[in-house]
């Protein structure tokens, strides 16, 4: 796994996307990706530029690259290619590589205490804003797109439950990476549509061009360019026996 920096004293933003499913009977692994900027300006100018330029074709007014038309996906990589601060992180679950114990009514049930979404969430945003804090960071925005859940209830809504594991998950980061003496790292944990925060189709396009790359084997969708900038994490077995026993405290 590579080593996730940041300049001293930035700020950043994480954008939170998910792809695939828990069910076994699909064949495609379930992903969790985070796309991780420090430039969140350079992301909103782009895609509000590009929407001028090729409106979304989709009902909502928003581009989602399996709805999108080739060309606008074409201007989404390209813009990629030609902003090369962001990265992405993906956390990775390949359920044929899961013993039947991990399966329970036909679903990947790795997580005895909560989702593969929130577990990767823990596992990963924690690691990074631990990171970050230790390089000085003040201010680390997390936005996840929000589920259809999330749109009708606030009851068990993403936002609830990632803002419940980050503290107890960057806590746990934080004991093998110390924040410098004096620092204080604020951690804003939201749940937006796309239509509220445009730039969630970036992480979106992202996380979809590397699942056509990885089980298609499309190397045009995913260029050297963006794959370099792209780290993924395999979950296995062993991984899911050392997360953390509080992890939905």
């Amino acid at each position: 796994m590579q080593r996730i920096t940041r300049p001293t004293g930035k700020s950043f933003l994480i954008l939170i996307d998910e792809s695939g499913s828990i069910d076994v009977a699909i064949p495609e692994p379930f992903r969790v990706g985070f796309l991780i900027t420090a430039r969140p300006e350079r992301l909103l100018s782009d895609i509000r530029a590009l929407k001028r330029e090729l409106p979304p074709r989709g009902k909502s007014g928003e581009f989602h690259a399996r709805e999108d038309h080739p060309n606008t996906r074409a201007k989404i990589r390209a813009l990629l290619c030609l902003n090369n601060e962001p990265r992405m992180y993906i956390v990775e679950w390949i359920k044929t590589e899961f013993s039947p114990e991990f399966i329970v009514n036909g679903k990947l049930k790795a997580l005895s205490d909560t989702n593969l979404l929130i577990g990767s969430f823990a596992l990963t945003a924690s690691h990074i804003a631990a990171a970050a804090s230790a390089t000085g960071s003040p201010l680390i925005d997390i936005v996840a797109e929000a589920s259809k859940v999330d749109i009708r209830s606030e009851h068990r809504s993403r936002e609830q439950a990632f803002s419940q594991v980050i503290g107890t998950a960057i806590q746990k980061q934080a004991q093998i990476k110390k924040a410098p003496i004096g620092t204080r790292t604020e951690i804003r944990v939201s749940t937006r549509r796309k239509s509220q925060y445009p730039p969630l189709s970036f992480a979106d396009w992202w996380l979809w061009a590397y699942c056509r790359y990885s089980d298609r084997g499309d190397l045009e969708v995913l260029p050297d360019a963006i794959r370099s900038r792209t780290t993924v994490r395999r979950m296995t077995e062993s991984d899911v026996k050392h997360y953390p026993e509080e992890n939905d405290s």
